[in-house]
């Protein structure tokens, strides 16, 4: 998720662990340590200049290394032990210490593999991207309890109370991540009884979070003979689903793209969800991420790359594909209201391109 919600997390993790015995501290350094897996975006830079850098390398190194399951605890435990003997040892601060340092760090990549993004959580061992649609990478559904913990800490009447009070907002926090994982299965549940109904076959159907909010889903359908529909439902009201469809490019096609550098790349970036769609009357092929999207010319994703046919037939990369996307407070207000169910701007009127 986003870093400010990483640093609010680790902060609070430091309120409720320890906050009695190490004050404010334990927040500071909670919050600091929340953040610290984010520093490795640091290290496109540096490998650019040992000349290891391309254009994908943002997506190779992050969340990479220091999203690992094993850096949390290995960091962790050296910097807690590490801010005990700065605080000169003090009796029964260890554990605090580290149990503060631990949590906030592992915490952070464990947060991030509940967006659709992907998280390598086995790097450097496998660089497999893991991923729960769970929430979107902005979601002030969460953000905010954990904000108003540390508000309440700052207020001198309500700090004895807030360190029970940030113990309950872990719990709700976590809770309501379990909240969206469960909304994302009622998505692809609602989403496959209504395909059922019109009798519409399909190989794989999955659903995906939008943004700022939990209820409206994504859902992507790969149908025979390379199809691809897609559709919104908001968990929250549901109504039928107008479907967007496309014809894909030939099996043979993706084989291809699959087949260069840059293909592979967006495809494990992707986790396996590329749309390969023909544009410009079928002279570039595109190929984008069909996890991410919102209606009009992103609809089939937000990035992606393109591919055009060389005088000899062959098939070349012509570079990376970024769509354009209204992000106005015009578009996020449909969106929302889409999310509740009230009339909008954001969903089609009727499906477009079905047969």
């Amino acid at each position: 998720m986003d870093s400010i919600t990483q640093i609010a997390l680790g902060a609070v993790i430091g309120q409720a662990i320890g906050g009695r015995k190490l004050g404010a501290k334990a927040m500071i350094f909670g919050g600091l340590a929340g953040f610290i897996p984010d520093l490795d975006v640091l290290v496109t830079p540096i490998m650019e200049r040992m000349g290891h850098h391309d254009e994908f390398s943002r997506w190779k190194y992050h969340r990479h290394v220091t999203h690992s399951l094993w850096f949390g605890p290995v960091l962790g435990s050296l910097m807690g032990w590490g801010l005990w003997k700065w605080y000169e040892k003090q009796v029964g601060h260890l554990l605090p210490w580290i149990a503060v340092m631990i949590l906030a760090l592992l915490t952070h990549p464990l947060l991030d593999t509940c967006t659709i993004y992907g998280t390598q959580l086995l790097a450097p061992f496998s660089d497999h991207r893991y991923f729960i649609s769970s929430v979107s990478i902005i979601d002030p559904f969460y953000s905010l309890p954990l904000i108003f913990s540390l508000i309440l800490y700052r207020i001198k009447s309500t700090r004895f109370r807030s360190l029970q009070i940030s113990r309950y907002i872990l719990f709700l926090t976590t809770a309501y991540l379990a909240f969206g994982w469960g909304l994302n299965f009622r998505a692809e549940s609602l989403a496959k009884g209504q395909l059922a109904e019109k009798h519409i076959s399909y190989q794989r159907l999955d659903a995906y979070t939008t943004i700022f909010q939990p209820w409206l889903r994504r859902v992507v359908v790969w149908e025979p003979n390379e199809k691809l529909r897609v559709g919104f439902i908001s968990t929250l009201s549901p109504s039928e689903i107008k479907w967007s469809c496309f014809q894909q490019s030939s099996s043979e096609i993706r084989q291809e793209i699959l087949d260069t550098y840059e293909g592979r790349m967006m495809n494990w970036f992707s986790v396996d969800t590329l749309a390969v769609i023909p544009v410009d009357n079928g002279t570039v092929i595109r190929a984008s991420d069909a996890r991410y999207g919102t209606p009009g010319e992103a609809l089939l994703g937000w990035w992606g790359v393109e591919f055009v046919r060389d005088e000899n037939g062959a098939l070349q990369y012509s570079g990376r594909n970024r769509a354009e996307r209204d992000s106005s407070w015009h578009a996020i207000g449909q969106l929302f209201r889409a999310a509740y169910g009230l009339e909008n701007g954001f969903l089609n009127s009727q499906d477009q391109g079905c047969l």
